[in-house]
This record gives structure tokens, sequence and C-alpha cells, in this order.
């Protein structure tokens, strides 16, 4: 019987290995992190979320051992991609204590070396004022909440397992690669940098490049030491993991048939929304390139493609 197939009757999947390896490794890291740094932990949400994935996890096994495999990767596959991004936004809270200089001016700098002929600001100008624009900008970057979901179910549904985990390996990839980076390459982005308040630019409904600093600041100075869900937010600048995601969501929407172009398309224009939502400098972009490069070559070898 082939693996991964509805046949199996195996509670576990041996290609989701790769991702329990790495989600224990980014466990393992807050939990010693956390005490060594002196942080609290506020679980009466957290504690929650936690058990409701360890349940969601035993169902899929239970699932796949009576033969839904299906089903079964798409609940388990959920369910650790939302444990990898809780776990990696603990880690960049706990990684933010390091508090190196922020790195903007060297990320503007590197803008105008690299795109000499345009730059965020002209961009920024350039669109602010297209409120039905940035009102579809602003959605369609706010789509990498719930896409990874939707890309994992379809191809689940489909009988693409082993693609599936291979997608799955190549997030948690992508996002400890960002992770490690962050605390050496802090930045405020260029809203803050170039003084932009929430009102220049009224219709982005996507409070994030500025949300960040409100926690960044006190885990910076050591006036926030509590683990909590307020302070899991996106804080990474370079390298972007919005351009990495959007750049994996793409190639594994390329395995799902009818709808999956679609899902590329839209993709591709997240990738382009990540400059003036997500306030990332075009350099961000190239470095989220780099780092889905890698998690794809990363997942391939790690989640094989059968023979």
């Amino acid at each position: 019987m082939r693996p991964g197939s509805s046949a199996v009757r195996v509670p576990f999947d041996p290609a989701s290995l790769a991702a329990y390896r790495m989600l224990s490794i980014k466990a393992a890291l807050c939990v010693l992190l956390g005490a060594a740094l002196g942080f609290g932990y506020d679980g009466r949400d957290l504690n929650t979320v936690l058990v409701t994935l360890a349940l969601a996890v035993g169902f899929a096994w239970l699932l796949r051992r009576i033969g839904h495999s299906r089903i079964a990767t798409a609940i388990e596959g959920s369910a650790l991609l939302l444990a990898a991004s809780m776990a990696t936004a603990t880690l960049s809270a706990l990684f933010a204590t390091s508090a190196f200089p922020f790195r903007d001016d060297l990320l503007a700098r590197a803008d105008l070396l690299l795109f000499p002929g345009f730059s965020w600001l002209q961009m920024f100008e350039l669109l602010h004022r297209q409120d039905r624009l940035v009102g579809a900008m602003a959605w369609t970057y706010g789509s990498l909440l719930w896409q990874p979901f939707v890309l994992v179910a379809l191809l689940a549904a489909f009988g693409r397992e082993r693609a599936a985990w291979r997608y799955v390996c190549a997030w948690y990839v992508a996002l400890a690669t960002c992770v490690v980076i962050f605390p050496f390459a802090p930045a405020l982005g260029p809203y803050i940098a170039n003084h932009i308040p929430p009102t220049a630019i009224p219709a982005m409904d996507v409070g994030l490049a500025w949300r960040h600093a409100e926690i960044l600041e006190p885990l910076r100075d050591g006036t926030l030491r509590i683990v909590s869900p307020g302070m899991m937010t996106g804080m990474i600048a370079f390298p972007s993991f919005h351009a990495a995601g959007s750049i994996l969501l793409a190639w594994g929407f390329r395995e799902v048939p009818v709808i999956g172009r679609a899902f590329v398309v839209l993709n591709l224009a997240m990738f382009a929304t990540t400059p003036l939502i997500g306030s990332h400098y075009f350099v961000d972009l190239l470095g989220g390139i780099a780092v889905a490069a890698l998690a794809v070559a990363a997942s391939r070898k790690a989640v094989p493609t059968e023979d």
C-alpha cells in the first residue's frame, strides 16, 4: 500500500516528522529562553489554545488509524501551522530582548542602492490616496492569515497528502529562518521611520505597520516580560516572512487542481502588497525570496516526492 493513502492504518504519517521535530525545537527554546530571561506566563487564553491543538492532533491520529487519512492530514497540518505561528511569535518576542540597534537606515540605504529609480516614499505618494486600491491590497495582504489552512485542506482533499506535508515543512523552515535573522536586523519599518501616521493612509485597515512598535519597544527596554497572546504580533522586518509566505503559498497551490491557479495569482498579488501594507523595505522582499527558496529546497529533501 502507498504511504499516505487512505488505506494505511497507522496513526502517524512519517511525512510529518520534520515538522514535529522543528516544532519540538521551537517549543523547547521558548521554555528555556523564557525562563532564562525571567519571563512570566499568562496562560488564561494560551492554555485553551494549546489544549485544543493537542486534541486536534490526537483526533487526527485517530482518524488516520481508522482509515480517514485525508481528513486527518487536513486537521493535523492545520494544527501544526497554527502551532508554528504561535511558537515563532513567542520566539520573536524573546529574541527582541537582545535590543540590537534598529537597522532602518541600513535597509533604506540598501533600497537606494538596489532600486535607485524608485523609492519606498515614491511608492507611498503614488498609492496612499487610492482608497479602493489600498483597501483591496490590505485584504490581499491579510489573506496570509487563512490561506495556509485552505491550502493544506485542499491538498489533502485532492489526495496530495505528501505535498501538504512538504508545504508544512517549508512553512516551518521559512519561519525558523526569519526568526533566527530577526534579532540581528530589527526595524521599525518605513512608516514609523519616516514619521507617517495611520491617518495618512486611511484605507489601510491592517495596523501591523504601527502595532508592532507598541510591543517591540517594551520588550527591548525590559518593561514587558509576560508571554501572552497580546505580545504575539508580527515583528520581523528583514527578511519579510510575508514575502516568503506568498511565494510558498503560490508554490503549494500549483499542486491544487482547478482552482490552484487563481490562488497562485492571489499570492503574486500578495507579494506586491508587502511593501505598502506590511511596511517593508524593498530589500526585505529580496530576503523573503531567498528564504522561500531555502525553505522549498529543505522541504523537498525532508519530504521527498514518492516514486
